[in-house]
């Protein structure tokens, strides 16, 4: 019957045989079309055939990346559990975990940790899972790739941190959430300010009071640690009352 699963993988070899390793141009195999389209029978008999777990298509992904981003959480179990490796990058630098982290699926996430993923993985703008994560307000992303100690002091490109990246999107779930874990307020961006600044910047008030009740409880601020956005208010002040 045209349903059965032996059925389906002679279809995808002789389309294979057809057409070389690619499929519809992109370049993938017969593991990668059945990972995206979700046949974990398939999956699993082709891995008993000994089919190459980590080939790649065109854009450098594997069936294990097709698997995880097309939200096959079966699949990925298959792969994982045979041996595939989930810290591949594609072209943009992305792998497993960051997918997991744009489909928003936990479940999906902790098998890749478990399976020696990598949490601090970072694409072609420095962005790891966690700094993504922020990046894209997943407030419950954040706070699992936390609680398996993802580094909440990394930085992006641009120099920015989580903290800095929750305040941008004003996401306060996820500032509130990040000060709980301690994070350290002072440091700056590429552009010299932090995340107070932002918060005052972009008028983000309910981040800004969060940010301004963290300090009073961590006690007062070195120099160092002072907002760049205050010292210029304070620099203007004096300027005016020195020209009245």
């Amino acid at each position: 019957p045209g349903n059965c699963p032996l059925t389906q993988v002679w279809l995808l070899n002789e389309k294979k045989k057809h057409t070389g390793r690619s499929f519809e141009g992109h370049g993938r195999t017969a593991l990668h079309l059945a990972c995206a389209s979700g046949h974990p029978a398939v999956v699993t008999l082709l891995v008993k055939w000994k089919c190459q777990l980590n080939l790649c298509d065109n854009e450098n992904k594997t069936a294990l990346v097709k698997a995880v981003q097309c939200q096959q959480e079966e699949c990925t179990s298959i792969l994982l559990e045979h041996g595939a490796d989930p810290n591949l990058v594609d072209v943009k630098g992305y792998t497993a975990l960051h997918y997991a982290v744009f489909g928003q699926n936990i479940s999906i996430a902790a098998k890749l940790l478990s399976h020696k993923a990598n949490i601090e993985a970072r694409d072609k703008d420095d962005l790891t899972p966690l700094l993504l994560a922020v990046s894209e307000n997943e407030q419950q992303m954040v706070g699992f790739l936390l609680r398996n100690q993802a580094n909440i002091h990394a930085v992006d490109k641009m120099k920015r941190t989580a903290l800095i990246l929750a305040v941008n999107f004003a996401s306060s779930s996820v500032v509130r959430l990040l000060l709980e874990q301690g994070v350290d307020i002072s440091p700056q961006d590429r552009y010299g300010r932090n995340a107070e600044d932002y918060a005052v910047i972009k008028g983000h008030h309910m981040n800004h009071h969060m940010i301004l009740e963290y300090q009073r409880e961590m006690g007062p601020k070195t120099p160092a640690q002072d907002s760049n956005l205050g010292r210029r208010q304070k620099a203007g002040n004096g300027a005016k009352r020195n020209q009245d």
